[in-house]
């Protein structure tokens, strides 16, 4: 089962591309265009959003394969309405964008510009994610504006939690490092079927100085 849960991941991370290729200079294959966005989302693309959120400490620093399973199944809360789990989870609010050559991988952002905190999602296909993340300098163009401070999870996770708080969250994890950033990577599945393709949540949480300051729930079916 563990198997078959990082096999899974794998093949997610491949499709979208979005979280780990980002995290490099952007691709040679353009972004979708402008009047493609226009025809298909009836909004202008933001592409530049894309790449930029790539550029984010909780997709660039290293990703240790060594998860933690949790039978914690989580999703955020905004101004009291649940994200959603799984490949359904969305925004209620925030500036559209889409990027990339495939897909496109699309979602809705919002910056505070007061806490330096951002809030997005992002997905195509069967894949989704959320991310909330502190200590993010304002971004080069304007985004939509909102107070992210009490953001939170149904679980409990919010920013400047304790490893230790975490961890009594969602159970006991290995704690990998890279650089300043210390990470928890926690693997959560459910399959109804023997033969059916299993839905899956990695969660992602990143620690500086000890503080929780980004949480990262990746969603594919």
């Amino acid at each position: 089962m563990r198997a078959a849960l990082i096999a899974l991941f794998l093949i997610s991370a491949i499709i979208h591309g979005a979280a780990s290729a980002a995290a490099s200079p952007p691709p040679a294959a353009p972004d979708i265009d402008d009047a493609s966005c226009q025809r298909y989302f009836h909004k202008p693309c933001n592409s530049w959003i894309g790449h930029w959120i790539g550029q984010l400490p909780i997709y660039t620093t290293k990703k240790s394969t060594q998860e933690s399973p949790t039978k914690v199944l989580d999703q955020f809360i905004y101004k009291g309405q649940p994200s959603g789990s799984y490949i359904h989870s969305r925004m209620p609010e925030g500036t559209f964008f889409a990027y990339g050559a495939a897909g496109p991988p699309k979602g809705h952002i919002v910056y505070d510009s007061v806490h330096h905190v951002v809030f997005f999602n992002q997905g195509c296909c069967a894949w989704g994610d959320m991310v909330l993340e502190a200590h993010v300098p304002p971004p080069p163009k304007p985004l939509a504006a909102g107070d992210l401070s009490h953001v939170a999870t149904t679980r409990g996770a919010r920013l400047g939690m304790t490893v230790d708080e975490a961890m009594r969250l969602y159970g006991r994890a290995l704690v990998t490092r890279d650089g300043k950033y210390e990470r928890l990577l926690y693997g959560w599945m459910k399959q109804d079927k023997a033969d059916a393709v299993p839905c899956v949540q990695q969660k992602t949480l990143l620690f500086l100085g000890g503080a929780l300051v980004a949480i990262l729930l990746d969603n594919a079916c």
